[in-house]
């Protein structure tokens, strides 16, 4: 029966905070390879998120599984028993298996007298020296905290299992219960444990009387220490800081073979290149590949893309959002647009993240000449199903169009095709003959406001762009980028840079040449080993 309890604690908006420390499935995670547990066993399991992380013999409790990730791969055997977990210690399910466990995880339903009869009966199967791991008891709402879930409707609700911590403070000093301030509601870490100890169940009912009036929330949430997931033991320790770093870059391209289409690989290639010149190795990885190791120390760096890599624990992880803002499960985030960055911030506290815009390769972009001739209009791409508006634009204006890129032989740009390929290491001597250089952005980076590395190339050579509006741009760039959204802006556009005046023409060739300091894999590969240096220092 459910027992109503009425909240009476006005908390002020101090006492919330929200945790920042490490994502409580990879603190999870870090406890498996650490003590590596030859039993574990959860409590609440429902997608399988909690469960995937462990490679040992696995016992699972949960009323309604709701199975979404692979939680049968590395383990040696896997019970799963879909029933309450009353149910399941009542049926004595465990003193058949003979089990004993190294590591649980409590997670089931968020009243704290539900938690309390699941920590009793889990501890009895407890091994020497393992460990108990507590959900849910730092809430960051007061709505959050109440024990009637649709207060909160969707979202997060850890309902009042805090209180479970001041009952074991309280009940059993003996016990070694830490607070760590694990993302997005923490985790508790109860260790010293006692099997034998009938001290809780033997005071169950007085604990409950006492507690049901204990709504004193806020004191708890001011007064309870809370300690960094930083200063855990079980966090995996990166390799310290050394004079030659090796990167696997991870890429979305699915095999190698398909590397020189996907320009994802050219950028990866770019920041290679850019990382041993400052005398580190690096390694392109696509899909297939993502699971190889070739160096145990090897800090892995995703260029993202469509789908992100699952994370290998015990590698500093590093995620450059180039065109997409899925988030990986990574130490730091690079976000290549102000509203991508203000965005990932918002939606993750348990990593560190910067701005850090696409770049271009100074291998490929050739420097230009002040006096070079520059007739066309230029676009390099494929035709996307005629989704090109950009180049729509250019034939409703009679510009001198010349298309470099596959799929346009059945348009009405046919005509102005010059190859349907160019290898990537000559566009930037086609960008260098541009009088207009063309550019749009797939629907994923107008989405985060992310200009395409096209900008930046293009820019490079001294080429002035006309672009869709996308809703951001360095600040620095904006002289040199036009960005229109219909075919009367577009004419606008172009009669203005083909009307410049020598003088503007001066200037962006000394901002190309600028760029080069500023925006190119170079300066991108510097800033991203300030944040390694940082990270692996720690």
């Amino acid at each position: 029966m459910e027992l109503q309890v009425e909240n009476t604690s006005a908390v002020p908006s101090d006492a919330f905070k929200k945790v920042t420390g490490l994502d409580y499935l990879r603190f999870l995670e870090a406890m498996h390879v650490s003590l590596a547990p030859a039993w574990y066993m959860e409590i609440g399991t429902e997608t399988g998120a909690s469960l995937a992380r462990s490679k040992s013999r696995s016992v699972s409790v949960d009323p309604n599984f709701i199975l979404k990730h692979d939680v049968w791969t590395n383990k040696d055997e896997l019970h799963l028993f879909q029933t309450t977990s009353d149910a399941f210690f009542a049926e004595g399910h465990l003193d058949r298996l003979g089990a004993r466990f190294g590591l649980a995880f409590l997670d089931g339903l968020h009243w704290y007298e539900y938690l309390l009869r699941d920590f009793i009966n889990t501890e009895k199967y407890m091994e020497k020296g393992g460990c108990i791991v507590l959900h849910d008891c730092l809430p960051w709402s007061e709505e959050m905290a109440d024990r009637d879930r649709s207060k909160v409707g969707r979202k997060s609700w850890t309902g009042d299992v805090w209180k479970v911590v001041p009952i074991l403070q309280k009940y059993r000093p003996d016990l070694t219960v830490e607070v760590f301030d694990a993302a997005p509601t923490g985790l508790v870490v109860v260790r010293d444990l006692d099997p034998t100890s009938r001290t809780l169940s033997e005071n169950y009912n007085e604990i409950i009387a006492e507690f049901d009036h204990h709504n004193d929330l806020e004191q708890y949430l001011l007064t309870q220490p809370v300690l960094p997931t930083s200063q855990s033991p079980w966090r995996p320790r990166y390799a310290r800081a050394r004079d030659k770093q090796h990167f696997a870059i991870m890429t979305s391209v699915p095999r190698p073979r398909a590397n020189e289409r996907w320009g994802d690989y050219h950028f990866a290639v770019g920041l290679k290149s850019a990382l041993e010149r400052l005398g580190h190795t690096a390694t392109v990885r696509t899909k297939k590949h993502w699971h190889i190791v070739e160096d145990e120390n090897e800090i892995d760096l995703i260029i993202s893309g469509y789908g992100v890599p699952p994370r290998r624990e015990g590698h500093l992880t590093l995620q450059w959002m180039i065109y997409s803002s899925k988030l990986a499960d990574a130490d730091h985030h690079f976000a290549a647009s102000q509203p991508l960055l203000k965005d990932v911030q918002h939606r993750t506290t348990a990593a560190t993240s910067s701005l850090l815009p696409q770049a271009f390769d100074v291998d490929r972009m050739p420097i230009p000449d002040l006096d070079q001739p520059r007739p066309g209009v230029v676009f390099v791409g494929l035709a996307r199903d005629w989704g090109r508006p950009m180049v729509q634009y250019a034939l409703e204006t009679k510009a001198d169009l010349r298309i470099w890129g596959p799929g346009w032989t059945e348009t009405s740009a046919a005509p102005f095709v010059k190859s349907d390929r160019i290898d990537n290491r000559d566009v930037g001597q086609c960008y260098l003959a541009a009088e207009v250089v063309l550019n749009d952005h797939v629907p994923t980076m107008t989405d985060s406001a992310i200009p395409s590395n096209r900008i930046f190339d293009a820019l490079a050579c001294g080429a002035p762009v006309i672009s869709d509006a996308i809703g951001w741009l360095p600040p620095e760039f904006e002289p040199y980028v036009a960005r229109v959204g219909t075919v009367a802006e577009f004419a606008d556009a172009l009669k203005r840079i083909q009307s410049e005046t020598s003088r503007k023409r001066k200037e962006r060739h000394a901002f190309a040449l600028q760029l080069r300091g500023q925006h190119s894999f170079d300066a991108r590969a510097a800033d991203i080993m300030q944040v390694v240096e940082e990270k692996l220092g720690q």
